[in-house]
């Protein structure tokens, strides 16, 4: 939740600044949003509680939010993450 917080006021700067993605950034967001969905089984995507493009707007404002997002922050939820899953094994 506080990586959402976080990506939110991150995505809110962003915009405030005027960023936008560039063309490799671009296409490794384009590659992450059909890798989301050819992951999804079909009976998954009948059922998701959003809309699809609620879905792609949302890793379209992540991906914005992480161009702008200090190093240290992101090296912090690598390490957050990992220690998820340690704990969760």
């Amino acid at each position: 939740m506080q990586m959402a917080i976080h990506d939110y006021i991150y995505y809110q700067k962003a915009q405030a600044e005027g960023m936008t993605l560039d063309a490799s950034e671009q296409r490794s967001l384009e590659n992450t949003i059909s890798d989301f969905w050819m992951d999804l089984l079909d009976d998954q995507v009948d059922n998701l509680p959003v809309t699809d493009e609620y879905i792609v707007e949302t890793m379209q404002r992540i991906a914005l939010a992480e161009n702008i997002r200090p190093p240290w922050l992101q090296k912090r939820q690598v390490i957050h993450l990992l220690f998820l899953e340690w704990r969760l094994l």
